[in-house]
């Protein structure tokens, strides 16, 4: 949705939030639809159920439901309810009944507001109609009207744009006489009743100035850019996923060229007719647009430099802040060609952009982040999960979700890191048994040397070890020694045989160092979660005494490794109490919660990797299951351990509130 105006003027409810009562928003609906009614006599007509009395203060007229048409006609307005025809002045309020019980028809289809809904016409030259929604569920209603439509495996972008919305409550002074939004891109767009699932809590963010727009072309810009001389808020971010490079928000729609002669911008910017102010150059400085005249020198933030464009030329003339200029004299007379990216204003929430994460897997907090890093969420209430928690429960005989945290989930890509472990240990069990029951080695801990110098993530080391405690322990450097003890060649053909008995689509990057191919620390191997959840699905198959031989792995090696895996919660990388890592989000909750006692119970491997955005994070994965349930979870600001205990939780109890 393209955004003319920059959202600093945006208003918003201004009564307080105590306890569990939630503010109610109000917002001046149909303006513009008044004025077209003005102009082309067409009535505007609200339906109300029988259930909602219309009252009309003036006459103590009240009626339970009816028709309300309101017309332009000879000069005045009038308005009309169930016969009765009331002109000049009038002032009409709709209460109880339940969310839509005020319906309009309007050219493109009907919409339904929530009451109390009131339309009032006295001093001004048109009526004001006003309606009143609790604020979370405006957030969600608004946040839906600026996409469009509800998007297909885009729904954690529409929360994030919520709590967009919702974060700026209490932030700005109110602009709007009578009511605190109004329904057009002035404030943000607002089309009544348009989300019509369960309201989620948009109130996740601390109180802050935040923006958005449709469309950044891959960078966001400093809100610096409203207003001379304003203090840079932040310097804007890369709108792309730092591991692969790949734009959220760049493609072959994102470019536009715009050309304007030189004396016209001179007469949009009030200098036409005067030969000592002609207009020499255009220099595009970030948030400040300079004009060279001939005497002197002229800066405009560059919000307004647009706008004052756009106003004479159009909105979608100059369609963004983001672009170069360039002086061309090829006509003979001097022209500026403005080359851009992008749609709007260009700060803050990208909403192209966001919806490509969502549709990645990525959740709304990750979202939130990717275009504020500097963000503040508000406490987490007690016994609540992690707000940085992701995960997939599913069937693991026929690979059907359960539940998940994002409809998405199942395209995230993650690091493979060291649940690649597992690969090579099917490996050594399939191809070379001898390696599987007999190969040891001594670990040293971080003491770095020719086979890998980053050595294990165990300070001290896992000392002398062989594979039954090297996979539930994730020891780096037992599997990155086996680079010296097998073939990479036969390696790379079962892992090949491996992906097509799993039915996914992998292929193991070229070249590398092979001792961090196997050990997980090539961070060129992903996994989708679809992936993760074939190969829980396998190894679920393999773990039990029923069914037929696979095709490409042998069952016995694929049930040895499993019978490991089930060691990763007795005595591997999550066993034990709760261990403090990254964000207190993360291990507070699970530190004041009771020791689990069947966790003997549940198989998986944990992993540690670097992941994210447009920046690196540290991410906690585990994926395993128990039962005939699989699970699994990723974690933002964690680590592998973490994100056990939380696949605990979720089996444990369900899936914990978010």
């Amino acid at each position: 949705m393209k955004r003319l105006f920059p959202l600093i003027i945006l208003s918003l409810a201004i009564l307080p939030l105590n306890g569990t009562e939630e503010p109610a928003v109000r917002i001046g609906i149909l303006s513009k639809h008044l004025r077209l009614a003005r102009n082309n006599g067409v009535p505007l007509v609200f339906v109300f159920d029988g259930s909602t009395p219309v009252r009309e203060s003036g006459s103590g007229l009240q009626t339970g439901g009816g028709r309300l048409r309101i017309y332009f006609r000879e000069g005045a307005w009038h308005a009309e309810i169930n016969g009765r025809v009331f002109s000049g002045k009038f002032d009409f309020r709709a209460d109880g009944g339940g969310p839509g019980v005020a319906r309009i028809e309007l050219k493109g289809g009907a919409r339904s507001y929530r009451t109390p809904l009131t339309v009032r016409l006295d001093a001004g030259p048109d009526p004001v109609i006003i309606t009143s929604e609790r604020l979370s569920a405006y957030c969600m209603d608004a946040a839906v009207s600026e996409f469009g439509k509800t998007p297909p495996g885009g729904m954690e972008a529409v929360y994030a744009l919520g709590a967009v919305i919702s974060s700026r409550y209490r932030k700005i002074a109110p602009v709007h006489d009578g009511y605190d939004f109004c329904d057009l891109t002035h404030c943000q767009v607002y089309r009544g009743v348009s989300w019509n699932g369960p309201v989620p809590d948009c109130d996740m963010i601390e109180p802050a100035v935040l923006f958005f727009h449709s469309c950044c072309g891959g960078v966001t810009l400093d809100r610096g850019l409203f207003r001379l001389g304003s203090r840079p808020g932040d310097d804007g971010v890369r709108d792309r996923l730092f591991q692969t490079g790949r734009y959220l928000c760049r493609d072959g729609k994102s470019g536009w060229e715009r050309t304007l002669p030189a004396s016209e911008l001179g007469g949009i910017l009030g200098t036409k007719g005067k030969a000592a102010e002609r207009i020499l150059d255009v220099e595009s400085r970030g948030a400040v647009i300079r004009i060279a005249m001939d005497n002197n020198k002229k800066d405009y933030a560059s919000e307004d430099f647009r706008l004052r464009i756009n106003r004479k030329r159009g909105w979608n003339f100059i369609k963004s802040n983001n672009y170069t200029v360039k002086k061309d004299h090829s006509s003979g007379d001097l022209k500026f060609v403005f080359s851009g990216m992008g749609l709007g204003h260009g700060v803050g929430l990208c909403q192209k952009g966001a919806l490509a994460l969502s549709s990645l897997g990525y959740g709304r907090y990750e979202i939130l982040e990717h275009y504020h890093p500097g963000l503040k969420f508000r406490a987490s209430e007690d016994g609540a999960a992690s707000i940085y928690l992701s995960y997939v429960k599913f069937d693991l005989n026929s690979g059907r979700i359960i539940e998940a945290s994002n409809p998405s989930m199942e395209k995230r890509r993650l690091p493979s890191g060291s649940i690649f472990k597992i690969i090579a240990a099917l490996y050594l069990a399939s191809e070379r048994p001898d390696l599987f029951s007999g190969y040891r080695f001594s670990c040293g801990g971080k003491k770095g040397n020719n086979l890998l110098p980053e050595g294990c993530w165990k300070p001290g080391g896992h000392g002398d070890i062989g594979i039954e405690d090297a996979l539930p322990s994730s020891c780096n450097m037992y599997f990155a020694s086996l680079a010296g003890e097998i073939s990479e060649e036969g390696f790379r053909a079962f892992f090949e045989r491996f992906c097509g008995e799993c039915g996914i689509e992998d292929n193991l990057p070229d070249g590398g160092d092979f001792s961090k191919i196997l050990s997980g620390l090539d961070r060129r191997v992903f996994f989708s979660v679809g992936d993760l959840m074939k190969i829980a699905g396998f190894l679920h198959a393999s773990g039990r005494d029923s069914g037929g031989e696979p095709k490409r792995i042998r069952r016995e090696a694929a049930r040895k490794v499993y019978g490991l895996l089930a060691k990763t919660f007795i005595m591997g990388t999550a066993s034990g109490a709760v261990k403090e890592y990254g964000d207190p989000r993360n291990y507070l909750p699970l530190q004041k919660k009771p020791v689990r006692t069947n966790m003997e119970e549940t198989w998986g491997k944990t992993s540690t990797v670097i992941d994210g955005t447009n920046r690196p994070v540290s991410y906690g994965i585990f994926f395993g299951g128990r039962g005939e349930t699989g699970i699994i979870t990723v974690l933002r600001k964690g680590n592998g351990h973490l994100a056990a205990k939380w696949a605990l939780e979720i089996l444990n109890k369900g899936a914990p509130n978010n």
